[in-house]
């Protein structure tokens, strides 16, 4: 799985990159895939797609999860091979896990620390 041109929307002027109508459907597919807890869009993003126009909500799932995997950057859009791609396929590892918290009631939240479940923060 790879993509041919870059997906989604220069942050810095608005423009619109390639967003190849399969390049979308494989981004919005990975996106999909990851919870929104982890920065994902957790299943939220569908609809008509557009060769040439990323969605409004496809370019701000792409800046959720790119904010959430590299802070600061806000490219805005997935290069073909680049760093945000890797991620988003599980080439790249994250450095930060995250683990499950189990509320035994509403006054004493417990912390599972050996519960490792994702990565993320």
């Amino acid at each position: 799985m790879s993509l041919r041109a870059r997906v989604g929307r220069h942050n810095n002027t608005g423009r619109q990159c390639q967003n190849w109508a399969d390049d979308q459907r494989t981004v919005i597919k990975l996106l999909n895939a990851v919870p929104a807890v982890q920065g994902g869009a957790g299943g939220s993003l569908g609809g008509r797609i557009v060769v040439g126009i990323a969605s409004e909500a496809l370019c701000q799932a792409i800046l959720r999860f790119e904010e959430w995997y590299f802070p600061g950057q806000r490219s805005g859009f997935i290069d073909p091979g680049g760093p945000m791609w890797r991620r988003l396929v599980g080439e790249l590892p994250v450095g930060r896990e995250f683990h499950i918290v189990k509320h035994v009631d509403k006054a004493s939240p417990v912390l599972f620390t050996n519960t490792t479940v994702g990565t993320g923060f």
